[in-house]
């Protein structure tokens, strides 16, 4: 399942690193950063609260008190997740965390953070072991053809999304 999951995460245009501690998290935010000039970075409650390491970073990082758009939207956002699905490539966030649904859904850039713990077959066998069913499923960066039948990427949500994976989280 591991394998199929990470398969069809890369297939969908997504970028994954594996880690195996809470020091890979700050090294792999820095390398994001760096790699792709993002000057302001968005970090959730939760990820703050599981690595924090995030809080005393000199990168740009600010908490994850964004709870509207009205200061402004990080170009990268931060996000634990609920869930990923191996058939699809799938990320599962959810919505019942404002922080994480902002920042997951209107940055430019979103990194995810997962353990292997929280794959699923299928967003069937996610349903029936979860009782969260207001969530986000993000496979990929987004693109749409919408527009005189033109891929463009970016408009509805994020122009990559990366995703580290631990052991277990």
């Amino acid at each position: 399942m591991e394998t199929e999951f990470e398969r069809n995460f890369r297939e969908a245009g997504g970028t994954l690193y594996e880690a195996g501690a809470a020091a890979d998290v700050l090294r792999i935010v820095n390398e994001i950063i760096t790699g792709f000039g993002i000057r302001s970075t968005g970090v959730s409650r939760k990820i703050l609260e599981r690595f924090p390491v995030l809080k005393n970073a000199s990168t740009g990082i600010s908490s994850g008190e964004i709870t509207d758009v009205g200061s402004g939207v990080p170009q990268l956002g931060v996000t634990t997740c609920a869930g990923l699905i191996a058939n699809t490539g799938s990320i599962i966030i959810s919505n019942l965390s404002r922080d994480e649904e902002i920042l997951s859904l209107l940055t430019d850039y979103h990194l995810a953070v997962a353990g292997k713990d929280q794959l699923f077959p299928d967003l069937g066998e996610f349903l029936k072991s979860n009782d969260d069913c207001n969530i986000t499923l993000i496979t990929g960066a987004s693109r749409t053809a919408d527009i005189e039948k033109t891929l463009v990427e970016g408009v509805h949500g994020p122009l990559k999304v990366f995703l580290i994976l631990f052991d277990k989280l």
